[in-house]
């Protein structure tokens, strides 16, 4: 925790640390708990349960993801349950063991749609036996591969057996895409017990042992953030006009996650984020929810571009320190544009986490329970759950500022509606009327090189030497508002 907290300091942590009281308390906290030495051993006990790849821990681990997606839906008001068939196919990428595709199958029964993940025999998590039986096998398929290494080359194609209209729904793309890996490559603990696994399982199938191999990247954030590059890639480039995008990505200031952030809201109608209390509550990762694509601002800001050579640079083993957004020439202009509005959008999400952290490890705060700590969270500067701007585990922009309730009394959305783009975006036709991301007839596809080269090292505008802003990020843009983001 300790490590991620320094990896995480930068422009926009310290804009957080300056502006939020919420966010100091937070780092307050985790420091109390890195600090503890009594504290070390729940983190080792977390390693075998983490790394086990038995049936019956994958069957756990899914039915856990498939409720954090349950809550998700939940928070961002039902937009998988109440989408009214605007979703008829999804892409799951970095899919096993298999949790968000099978709540969207049980709760949409007429969608089908794709996963991809990494092979077992390279420390990649097998699905859950249920998802490859022939009851969900006509509506979702699994293909295995490394997702980075060929981002672009990962093409959506829903499985053709359960709809006649499968092909047409392929060239459309997918109306909803998960972004849910997360980079484990430098971690032996985990890495040791994955190629344990596909040795079992090449065993059981008479196939030759896999052999360890090193970790692809020397330096595990550059891991982290190649992952995270490759899959927006595979995202963008295979996602519906007018659909919806969801990831995950950490709420500790880290400037990629930010400028992630930024990035994508100037694509995207609207913005929710979602931190979810059945798992890894005490833990930085949450979800950000994207609405509304419109594909014809990432070609006219060459996006896909951008995240290829940004790729290419990680893959040099070299840092990249934030990704390019539309009308900011430097960091320190991204975080004066929109540092309060990406705090807008943290801030429900760090309240859940600090609570998290309190009821995990009540010893480090004085109390004497888990069940003694909401008095004392409470009590301090008047935050917390209690208090109505942070207890809704999600916050919200570009809707209509409703506030929606469900069954355990929280509310679940806290729509800030100060992150509006000005324009609207795109009408949504129906499925299976769209055109493969929204083009004319005469268009090449994205494959064909409609936006250009994808190759090259990245130099962002900051550190370029010869005065611009980069060939499609030099207008300051109308679709963004200072005030409103």
């Amino acid at each position: 925790m300790a490590d991620d907290e320094e990896n995480a300091k930068g422009p926009f942590w310290t804009f957080f640390k300056e502006n939020s009281p919420l966010f100091r308390e937070l780092c307050e906290a985790k420091e109390m708990v890195a600090n503890d030495k009594n504290n070390d051993k729940d983190f080792s006990n977390n390693r075998p349960v983490n790394s086990d790849c038995s049936s019956e821990n994958m069957n756990r681990h899914a039915q856990q993801f498939r409720d954090v997606l349950a809550e998700i839906d939940n928070i961002c008001g039902g937009f998988i349950r109440n989408n009214d068939g605007t979703i008829a196919t999804f892409f799951d990428i970095c899919c096993a063991p298999g949790g968000f595709t099978k709540y969207v199958l049980e709760t949409l029964p007429l969608a089908c749609g794709m996963g991809v993940t990494l092979p077992v025999e390279q420390g990649g998590h097998p699905m859950i036996e249920e998802l490859l039986s022939p009851h969900y096998t006509k509506r979702f398929h699994c293909m295995y591969q490394d997702i980075i290494d060929s981002p672009l080359d990962i093409k959506f194609s829903p499985p053709k057996a359960f709809r006649k209209d499968s092909e047409l729904l392929a060239k459309n793309g997918a109306d909803f895409v998960i972004m849910g890996g997360m980079y484990q490559g430098n971690k032996p603990w985990l890495a040791s017990q994955g190629l344990e696994a596909a040795r079992q399982l090449a065993r059981a199938e008479g196939r030759e042992l896999p052999v360890e191999q090193p970790p692809k990247f020397t330096d595990h954030s550059i891991g982290f953030d190649a992952l995270l590059v490759a899959q927006m890639i595979i995202a963008l480039n295979n996602l519906a006009p007018g659909g919806t995008l969801m990831l995950t990505v950490n709420c500790n200031g880290n400037v990629i996650n930010c400028s992630t952030i930024c990035l994508l809201r100037c694509l995207f109608q609207r913005a929710h984020s979602a931190k979810v209390r059945v798992m890894h509550a005490h833990r930085g990762t949450f979800r950000m929810v994207f609405q509304g694509y419109d594909p014809a601002l990432e070609r006219q800001h060459g996006v896909l571009d951008q995240l290829c050579a940004v790729l290419d640079t990680l893959k040099a083993q070299t840092r990249v320190d934030c990704l390019d957004v539309p009308g900011t020439a430097s960091i320190a202009e991204m975080v004066d544009r929109f540092g309060t509005n990406v705090q807008r959008l943290y801030e429900p999400v760090w309240a859940v986490q600090l609570e998290a952290l309190k009821r995990r490890f009540p010893g480090t705060f004085g109390l004497s329970s888990a069940r003694q700590h909401g008095r004392g969270f409470r009590e301090q500067s008047g935050r917390g759950p209690s208090s109505s701007r942070y207890q809704n585990g999600g916050g919200a922009t570009g809707g209509g500022g409703e506030r929606r309730g469900y069954e355990n009394g929280h509310r679940d959305s806290a729509s800030t509606d100060r992150w509006n783009r000005q324009e609207a975006g795109p009408s949504r036709p129906p499925a299976g009327e769209r055109g493969q991301n929204d083009r004319g007839p005469g268009e090449p596809s994205i494959k064909e090189g409609a936006t250009g080269p994808r190759r090259g090292t990245y130099v962002p505008p900051h550190a370029r030497n010869d005065g611009s802003r980069g060939e499609n990020f030099g207008a300051k843009q109308n679709r963004t508002s200072d005030s409103r983001w």
